[in-house]
């Protein structure tokens, strides 16, 4: 395992110190628990920074539904969208989230870690390397590319010796592919300065649980109204009895 690191390691720093400072861009195709759908996102990125940018939408709140009206998504954005920015010289994460229509900004403290292994595929023309690595009770395995010579990834997942192409939970509920690439110079700048409430971690998991019981209230409301007002009508719901989320977290009742 030892020997397999150093091997990645002295190819990273030596195609990294090849490559002229500039900023990359890539999308990936992706789906998270909180999804029904598939969805796009864009990572921007360079040696020392990353930033990866979803749901961007006009407005603060878009509905999205199948033909007849039986799958729904809500999301809540706005045209700045969901941001995870990362800055190696701190090397944490800075992050713009939203919980409903409000806009949240908080820093995420975490380190993965990554169990690289020998073997190998080919995505988008890179031969990828597979490694494994458990983050907030999901196991997932990535594939990346030392040909690549960046540390960096969709969404919250970075720090292998080359760029991640691929990445997803084993139950596959959880999935980001690569779609397009250019490592050529890009337009976009890489920077976090956005409008939002500043919040800790546990904050934020607090107040998702409070939208998340008050949802599971107003369903149970809905469903007793129903029943009032047509007797002999029986509706049965099955509710989780803590959030799902793609970052599982316990929380005190």
């Amino acid at each position: 395992m030892k020997h397999i690191l150093l091997f990645f390691v002295l190819i990273f720093v030596f195609k990294t110190n090849t490559l002229i400072a500039q900023n990359s861009l890539a999308t990936y195709t992706y789906k998270m628990i909180e999804d029904e759908f598939e969805h796009s996102g864009k990572l921007i990125f360079n040696s020392n920074t990353s930033k990866f940018v979803y749901k961007q939408i006009e407005g603060t709140k878009y509905i999205i539904e199948e033909d007849d009206g039986f799958l729904t998504q809500t999301i809540y954005s706005d045209s700045a969208g969901h941001v995870f920015y990362r800055d190696k010289t701190t090397m944490k994460m800075k992050e713009r989230t939203f919980v409903e229509s409000n806009a949240f900004l908080l820093e995420d403290d975490f380190k993965l870690a990554w169990r690289i292994e020998k073997r190998t595929k080919d995505i988008a023309s890179y031969k990828c390397y597979r490694a494994s690595t458990t983050f907030r009770g999901r196991e997932y395995i990535a594939w990346f590319s030392p040909d690549i010579p960046f540390d960096v990834g969709p969404w919250k997942f970075n720090g292998l010796p080359g760029m991640i192409l691929e990445v997803s939970d084993k139950e596959n509920l959880v999935y980001f592919k690569v779609s397009a690439l250019s490592l050529s110079n890009s337009s976009s700048k890489i920077g976090f300065d956005y409008l939002g409430e500043f919040v800790s971690y546990e904050d934020l998991r607090s107040r998702q649980l409070t939208i998340w019981k008050r949802r599971n209230e107003m369903l149970k409301s809905k469903a007793a109204r129903m029943m009032a007002a047509s007797p002999g009508l029986e509706i049965e719901i099955e509710l989780p009895n803590t959030p799902v989320y793609t970052e599982k977290f316990s929380f005190e009742n």
